[in-house]
């Protein structure tokens, strides 16, 4: 099977990037690994190697995108879950960037990814330089060598706009997103117009949506942390009401009950029906 870890950036990305990803091995033949992927306030970019073979929510492609879908990915904000499926090779590198970084990277309105996959190569326009690192065989020196590539990609002076979206954000990310949205444009001097036009530009979903997906993520990363604290305090820490209201918006956005969605995995499940 395969080996899943984690790791922090380089320090000098550590404003960029919130995590890496990598995935080592395989899955063995006949047999199909799935993940019922939640949505994070982080966008993505997943290095793939070797014969990746991954199902996307993408409807309908020509074959050359499709084939295009089994390398280099785009992994845009989500609002919903969704299936992950993997055979074959699970050797990957996934980079996940903070809120509006992904942009600074790119910079093509993020709306355009929103719950979507898309090939990289066909966004990025610096896309063959990268392809040159990644074509190094020692996997090391790719990932520092592609975490040189996103600092030198890093737009130099972000417009002023970007700033202040960033600022919104990180408030709703220390407030758990229980924070009131119209006070909070007031305080930075944006109107709701405008902010609503930024985030969709620099982030790619509503100002509300992002705080929406900001307090589920508290929540459910909590609990995947296994932290110490009831749910009820972690459930009023992010304004949610009861667990009624959190169970609610958790379907709405997982299509299944907490319970449903967690069953089986047994540290989690522990934590959720803890007293």
């Amino acid at each position: 099977m395969f080996n899943l870890s984690s790791q922090a950036p380089e320090k000098e990305l550590q404003h960029i990037l919130e995590r890496i990803i990598i995935t080592e091995g395989f899955i063995p033949a006949g047999q199909i690994w799935e993940h019922n992927a939640l949505p994070t306030i982080m966008q993505s970019w997943a290095i793939l190697f070797d014969k990746n073979e991954r199902s996307t929510p993408v409807k309908s492609v020509s074959k050359a995108r499709e084939q295009n879908l089994k390398r280099h990915l785009v992994l845009g904000q989500f609002t919903k879950s969704y299936l992950y499926t993997l055979k074959g090779s699970a050797d990957s590198i996934v980079f996940h960037f903070k809120p509006t970084m992904m942009y600074r990277m790119m910079q093509k309105p993020m709306h355009l990814f929103t719950d979507k996959i898309e090939p990289l190569q066909e966004h990025l326009p610096r896309y063959e330089e990268l392809l040159n690192i990644i074509n190094i065989s020692n996997r090391s020196e790719i990932l520092d060598q592609v975490q040189q590539f996103i600092l030198n990609c890093e737009m130099s002076k972000p417009p002023t706009q970007i700033l202040v979206v960033e600022k919104i954000v990180r408030e709703i990310i220390v407030s758990n997103g229980n924070i009131d949205l119209l006070k909070l444009g007031k305080d930075e001097g944006v109107s709701e117009r405008s902010m609503q036009r930024y985030f969709l530009e620099y982030i790619g979903v509503s100002p509300k949506t992002f705080k929406n997906i900001a307090r589920f993520n508290f929540v459910t990363r909590s609990m995947e942390m296994g932290t110490n604290k009831k749910l009820n305090d972690l459930l009023y820490a992010a304004g949610y009401s009861d667990s009624n209201h959190f169970t609610k918006d958790f379907k709405k956005i997982a299509g299944i009950t907490p319970s449903q969605y967690y069953k089986g995995k047994s540290g989690y499940e522990k934590f959720f029906y803890a007293p």
